[in-house]
């Protein structure tokens, strides 16, 4: 999936790598949580026993290092900072609402009594033989649709903000990005570092490294600006580096520098972060790519692979835990399995799909980014499958066309998306003069063009020696769709299908959003083809071609979901 000049960028950094190796340890499964729960009692104390006690039921679940977040986003930390701002330094009209007063009253009472949580979590993580990294978020937009009144508005930003935020979204749909601090300017990139440094400072003594996060969110530059503007992120990131080798060098242990990314290195100089300079330079020890919001199973990890390898670097996609709204892949495919509330939390098996996808493209681990401190119950019987390749290997697991979310679909700080897919009418015009073809009249057939997509299947179903799976299965999820739609279907030019979906498609009877935040819209039905002949099947990228020859609806006819289901009972 890599290009030539990314493999010939590898082959330069395979000559020039620096000869300062970092010798670091395995950094495993790691968690990434987000800090919200550092006080989760007015009693300091009681907040401080509940984190160790987090922290304390990780071992025997095959997480090796707990990533956790100094902030409320980007500028309200949860330690005494001198640089950034601490909960509850100014009272707006939001801070007085008692969601939030409450909060800000716990965070405030810890605080005061001298509860540091980054540390009590950094402290028990270490006593129980776990690696411990810090993790700061580089432009949280968390407080940008109302920052005049949002708790989570910092005091830098409220000072200079009419002068250093970025004005302009670049984004079309997202007009509150254009509160973000602009780092075209020096006085927001110092201010960033400076928080960098601070962390590194108070916490070198328990931490294993640190964790620049560019994805909550990779938005740092105003339109048009991002290219001019890499070489200022690159900077960025060499000083957190000599910062993190001079302490090093004073403790007499190596530091990792983590950098959370887009997810594709097309997306990554879209916003202005040349991963290309920072692996050349030796600056990174892992590069974590991963999309803003949902889980993606899709990702070309191989071309960051390709890069980092020959640098010393490893690459750890990122696992979340939402998808679009959808009802889980099942075995029994009839009504009953389609009732209720379409959810969109993943499910294991979506999960275990996507991590053989990135184990076969050469990922060294995962980084479980927001599944909770400790992980969601839901997830903990997988972890072991996820630490271990060969325990991946023999689970249960959906392989899915990465669906697009919200406003995603923009091709900006994330790639385009395959689905939704609107398998769109293309009618011939009957020639001037002539009768409309019958084909033209409502209700009639019309001519539909073909449509190609690729599903990634990283597990060799059909190859020599291959186990045999008990249950494997195709499932589209469909919107306009009904049993008279008459559908052509192929995977790597084998034909699966042909004519009405009739008794295959299963109408659905659950409950599902109709706002903005569903997009793509939940299925109305499925329809689910059993793979008997799984030689038809591709390690790696297999091609989907479809054609709709037929579709009476008076609805459009969408593809909003595609998905491989590999049962190992």
């Amino acid at each position: 999936m890599s290009s030539p000049s990314v493999t010939m960028l590898a082959l330069m950094l395979a000559l020039t790598a620096q000869a300062v190796a970092r010798d670091l340890p395995d950094f495993g499964l790691m968690v990434n949580n987000d800090g919200d729960l550092s006080f989760e009692s007015l009693d300091p104390q009681e907040s401080a026993a509940k984190l160790r006690a987090r922290v304390e039921a990780l071992p025997g679940m095959g997480v090796k290092t707990v990533m956790y977040s100094v902030g409320a986003g980007s500028d309200i930390l949860y330690y005494p900072t001198t640089v950034a701002s601490v909960w509850g330094w100014r009272t707006t009209p939001q801070t007085e609402g008692k969601t939030w007063a409450d909060r800000i009253a716990r965070n405030k009472a810890g605080m005061a009594a001298g509860v540091d949580p980054i540390r009590v979590v950094g402290q028990r993580t270490k006593e129980l033989g776990l690696f411990f990294v810090p993790s700061y978020r580089m432009n949280d937009s968390h407080f940008a649709v109302e920052p005049l009144e949002n708790p989570l508005t910092g005091e830098f930003w409220m000072k200079h903000h009419e002068r250093l935020k970025l004005g302009a979204s670049p984004v079309r749909g997202h007009p509150h990005y254009a509160n973000l601090l602009d780092f075209s300017h020096a006085e927001v990139r110092e201010y960033r570092l400076g928080v960098l440094s601070e962390m590194i400072e108070r916490y070198q003594d328990i931490m294993d490294g640190v964790e620049m996060d560019f994805v909550r969110v990779q938005i740092l530059f105003p339109p048009g600006k991002a290219a001019a503007g890499a070489p200022l992120i690159t900077e960025m990131v060499e000083k957190a580096r000599k910062r993190l080798d001079e302490v090093g060098a004073k403790n007499g242990r190596p530091y990792a520098l983590f950098v959370r990314v887009p997810p594709t290195l097309r997306n990554c100089r879209w916003a202005g972060l040349d991963v290309e300079a920072w692996l050349k330079q030796r600056l990174v020890d892992m590069l974590i790519p991963s999309l803003l919001m949902t889980l993606a199973h899709d990702m070309p990890v191989d071309e960051f692979v390709a890069l980092a390898q020959p640098a010393g670097c490893r690459v750890c996609p990122a696992l979340l835990p939402r998808t679009s709204f959808q009802w889980p892949f099942s075995q029994t495919h009839e009504a009953a399995a389609y009732k209720g509330a379409a959810k969109r939390e993943v499910t294991p098996e979506l999960v275990l799909g996507a991590a053989c996808n990135y184990r076969r493209m050469g990922a060294s681990g995962f980084q479980l980014f927001n599944f909770g401190l400790p992980p969601y119950e839901f997830i903990r019987p997988i972890l072991a499958s996820l630490s271990h390749p060969s325990s991946l290997a023999a689970a249960t697991k959906v392989f899915a066309i990465t669906p697009a979310y919200w406003l995603d679909h923009e091709d900006s700080y994330e790639y385009r998306k395959q689905v939704p897919l609107d398998l769109a009418t293309d009618k011939p015009k009957p020639p001037a003069g002539s009768e409309p073809a019958r084909g033209w009249q409502k209700g009639a057939s019309h001519a539909f063009k073909p449509h190609t997509i690729t599903l990634f299947v990283g597990e060799d179903l059909g190859g020599p020696g291959a186990a045999t799976p008990s249950f494997c299965a195709l499932r589209l999820g469909f919107v306009g769709a009904t049993p008279e739609t008459e559908l052509a279907l192929t995977v790597n030019g084998h034909v699966l299908h042909s004519g009405p979906l009739g008794e295959m498609l299963v109408s659905v009877r659950g409950t599902a959003p109709s706002n903005q935040r569903s997009y793509p819209p939940p299925a109305t039905a499925y329809a689910q083809i059993p793979l008997t002949d799984l030689r038809v099947l591709r390690l790696g990228v297999n091609t989907l071609e479809l054609t709709a020859r037929r579709s009476p609806s008076q609805a459009p006819l969408r593809l909003v979901e595609a998905q491989l289901g590999v049962w190992r009972n």
